[in-house]
């Protein structure tokens, strides 16, 4: 296993500065023998052998806020030969800061920096990062910090894995008899976790323990790990002092509550943005219009920028100021756009959601449930418009993938409303690609035809909108070689990329070289240029490692058709058999006709209806996808002579 890499620049930098940890001797690790680890983990070169994680709770009467101590150990076993090092990151920000943080007795400084994750920049948040120095031997070196939580409300969830396998685990959450404190297990029975509860003096305990856990790592393909990766969500509720119970977050509506706070203090100034918002619908001849127009504009307009106010992300911005600036994040964009349709007389509303790469609904209040935010605007009929503005090139009535069928939930006064945002099928992604072929000394040469629509349109748009109208072309040709040398596409024409329209077509002459081949009297024809999906079959030997789902970010309705001219001198031998495999998750033919002109006609349809194959039928996508390649890729077409 290759070490762990932060993707966080400055914290490979920053340990240019950083001296090495000096380790004083933990006791040795004699319930396994070294030899044995290393047998067991073969591919790696260090293993966690323990670690323990306590978070004991304290409520405070001065800030009225359930306060909380993390006491965080774990012990790395060193494989190899020769001495180690790795990285711990630490995150804190303005409700989180690190009390001590010590390796074998060593005390060290606490230096954070601000960072950034993910194409996400955290504003008050800063990460830490520890470099411990894992020498050889039977002796574990143990890395222990203590990190101090003044909100227990942004202590969500934690998860069990790390980046080295763990050998054995303990989280504990410690809080007086008085106070509520609940923990959610996800995926714990899959790991084999053992959760107890009981009281120690004046405390509850609640205990998770466990061993033998891989390595976490993050599978690309896949939703994110809160999907697979076993982890909990701490929920803070309440306390009771002399009698009376004092309410921290034990419900919706106290999760709406508080967001609705925070909507109060934003301290919005729409003046200004009326007066422009009135120009600049003033030639819109109806309500339609006048939404359209502004939807666009701040899609057009406001420029999207991941960041968020640290862990406490959760304030929008004042619409004057993304206005004024021309940049925010979602919750900025979507109160500047309810702000702009308010002054319309539009019923607009704030609307919190958590987007498909978020496994909870607003059953649980904790604030993992949210990590975005739009507009819904509702209707006179009393339906809802959810509307974006950080999805380019969306038309009004269309919804990304990423929040289909996602719940929201949309402020209203005092009260909110829970609703779900409409799914479509995969006919909404439709993808259709016609080529016609004919043989010209040894080249396939043709036209194709590409049409997209739903996803795949607002992703090409995105792509190519802001690509200068004389490098088009090239773009063009880079898009539909993809990759491949032998294939040159010539110029062609395209809809207009800034145009919301319903598809987006695109047409162009092209030539393949290296897919048709003589031996004698017989001609071998590698129809299929592109042999869409053959990259998407597992190696076996890691299909036992795989943990998610195979997700591909949106629903799938792929239609390819080719037609194959005569070929002069030459008549068909050998077609190869119709493919069909119908499951429930998963549906792809290839049919082929030969006509009576000499013609060929084939039509090859991939259907993904719910934009993921669960990890249960990942064998079945991995045969299909074997025997798609054998029985269809790796079979020509053969002409003889006549």
């Amino acid at each position: 296993m290759n070490h762990y890499r932060l993707t966080l620049l400055h914290i490979l930098l920053v340990l240019l500065c950083y001296g090495p940890i000096s380790i004083q001797a933990q006791s040795s690790f004699g319930t396994v023998g070294l030899e044995e680890l290393k047998e067991r983990h073969e591919d790696e070169d260090l293993v966690i052998t323990d670690w323990k994680r306590d978070f004991q709770f304290k409520y405070s009467p001065v800030s009225g806020l359930m306060e909380v101590k993390e006491y965080f150990q774990m012990d790395y076993l060193n494989l190899t030969d020769d001495p180690l090092s790795t990285i711990y990151p630490i995150f804190v920000d303005d409700y989180s800061s690190i009390r001590s943080i010590k390796s074998g007795g060593t005390k060290l400084k606490a230096d954070p920096f601000p960072f950034e994750m993910d194409g996400i920049f955290h504003h008050d948040a800063e990460v830490n990062p520890v470099q411990v120095y894992v020498r050889t031997g039977t002796t574990p070196t143990r890395l222990y910090f203590q990190k101090e939580y003044s909100d227990s409300k942004y202590l969500t969830r934690k998860f069990f894995g790390a980046r080295y396998p763990v050998e054995s685990f303990t989280l504990t959450l410690k809080f007086p008899k008085n106070s509520e404190v609940e923990a959610l297990l996800f995926y714990g029975e899959e790991f084999g976790i053992k959760m107890r509860e009981y009281d120690q003096g004046l405390n509850h305990v609640i205990e998770f323990t466990g061993d033998s856990l891989p390595a976490f790592e993050k599978e690309s393909f896949s939703k994110g790990a809160a999907f697979y990766e076993p982890h909990i969500i701490i929920l803070t509720k309440g306390v009771t002092i002399n009698g009376e119970r004092r309410n921290l977050l034990s419900t919706t509506d106290d999760l709406y509550g508080w967001y609705a706070s925070l909507v109060k203090e934003i301290g919005n100034e729409s003046d200004d943005l009326a007066a422009f918002t009135a120009d600049l619908v003033k030639d819109c001849p109806d309500s339609r219009c006048e939404l359209e127009t502004i939807y666009y504009w701040v899609q057009d307009n406001i420029r999207y920028i991941a960041f968020e106010d640290g862990i406490a992300g959760f304030r929008p911005e004042a619409c004057q100021d993304v206005f004024y600036n021309k940049y925010g994040d979602c919750k900025g964009m979507a109160n500047l756009m309810t702000e702009m349709l308010r002054s319309r007389g539009v019923d607009a509303r704030l609307t919190w959601i958590g987007t498909q790469a978020v496994p909870y609904d607003y059953s649980i209040p904790s604030l993992s449930v949210d990590n975005h935010m739009i507009c819904t605007v509702i209707q006179e009929d009393g339906s809802y418009l959810f509307l974006d503005g950080t999805e380019k090139f969306i038309t009004l009535d269309d919804v990304a993938e990423r929040i289909q069928g996602r719940p929201v939930m949309i402020e209203n006064g005092n009260s909110y409303i829970l609703a779900e945002v409409p799914s479509f099928t995969h006919h909404r992604n439709k993808e259709l690609l016609e080529i016609n072929y004919a043989i010209a000394e040894n080249k396939l040469t043709g036209q194709f035809n590409y049409s997209v629509t739903g996803e795949g349109k607002v992703r090409m748009m995105n792509r190519y909108a802001d690509v200068p109208s004389k490098d088009r072309s090239e773009a063009q040709r880079l898009f539909f070689s993809r990759g491949l040398t032998d294939i040159h596409i010539g110029e062609g024409e395209y809809t207009d990329l800034k145009e919301r329209t319903e598809e987006i077509a695109w047409s162009a002459s092209f030539e393949a070289k290296n897919r048709v081949n003589q031996f004698g009297d017989e001609l071998y024809l590698d129809w299929d240029i592109y042999r869409s999906y053959a990259r998407s079959r597992f190696k076996e030997e890691d299909m036992d490692d795989i943990k998610g789902d195979l997700n591909f970010r949106s629903k799938v309705f792929d239609i390819e058709r080719y037609r194959i001219e005569p070929i002069e001198g030459f008549k068909l031998k050998d077609l190869p058999e119709d493919f069909s495999v119908d499951e429930k998750h998963f549906k792809l033919e290839i049919g082929f006709k030969a006509n009576d002109d000499g013609s060929i006609e084939i039509e090859k349809k991939v259907i993904i209806p719910h934009a993921s194959i669960p990890n249960d039928d990942l064998h079945e996508w991995n045969e299909t996808i074997e025997r798609l390649e054998e029985e269809v890729y790796d079979r020509p077409i053969i002409y003889e002579k006549f």
